[in-house]
């Protein structure tokens, strides 16, 4: 009986073949696919800190991760240079293809969202402070005043009576409401009187608190 491994006469171990180009053995068992395990490279899965800082040199080439967002489902499509101060509200109109954003500059920007850029600004002589929409008007939060603009027509009311920053506003049904630096919630009431010059009607104030 020939034993498995062995060849020629009885007991004469067979010598393994090994390759002279790579010096390695090349006896490997039958139906062996065992792999070496592959390096754990998770460079693309860390955000490039250089990029976060706007100061990355190498684009592309760069081996870490260029974007806030990890997915498929969520990806900036792209990045608008509004102003050198903090934005401090945006408003985007339903229907629309324009954008709007306020900012410590003083300056209302609007921008076209096919394209990404700046197509008007309008200096408002102060900080803002907020922005919302509702419709076609864009309310803007300013020191001592709120000011609406209805961006089809091109109307522009002034809403007095705050005191301060304008820090939050939101409408609601037929009404605008405004918190303040003084801590008052003020509220304006949209008019149906046809012939009214300004829409907006003061109604009565919330006390919230004695700070904003």
């Amino acid at each position: 009986m020939e034993v498995l491994g062995y060849s020629g006469e009885r007991g004469t171990k067979k010598k393994p073949y090994y390759s002279q180009k790579n010096k390695r053995n090349v006896w490997k068992r039958e139906g062996d696919t065992t792999a070496k395990p592959e390096r754990n490279d998770n460079r693309k899965e860390r955000l490039c800190k250089f990029w976060a800082s706007r100061n990355c040199v190498k684009g592309d080439r760069c081996p870490f991760f260029h974007s806030w967002s990890h997915g498929d489902h969520v990806s900036i499509i792209a990045t608008l240079k509004v102003q050198n101060m903090a934005t401090t509200g945006i408003a985007y109109p339903s229907g629309g293809d324009k954008l709007y954003s306020g900012s410590k500059d003083r300056t209302l920007r609007v921008w076209n969202c096919h394209t990404g850029q700046c197509e008007r600004v309008f200096n408002l002589g102060a900080e803002v402070c907020s922005l919302i929409h509702e419709g076609p008007w864009i309310f803007i939060g300013l020191p001592n005043v709120v000011k609406a603009w209805n961006v089809q027509s091109n109307a522009e009311f002034s809403f007095d009576g705050p005191v301060g920053q304008v820090y939050t506003m939101i409408f609601d049904k037929d009404t605008v409401f405004a918190g303040t630096q003084s801590g008052q919630i003020l509220a304006w009431k949209v008019s149906s009187e046809s012939g009214t010059t300004n829409p907006f009607q003061p109604a009565t104030p919330l006390n919230a608190t004695f700070m904003a």
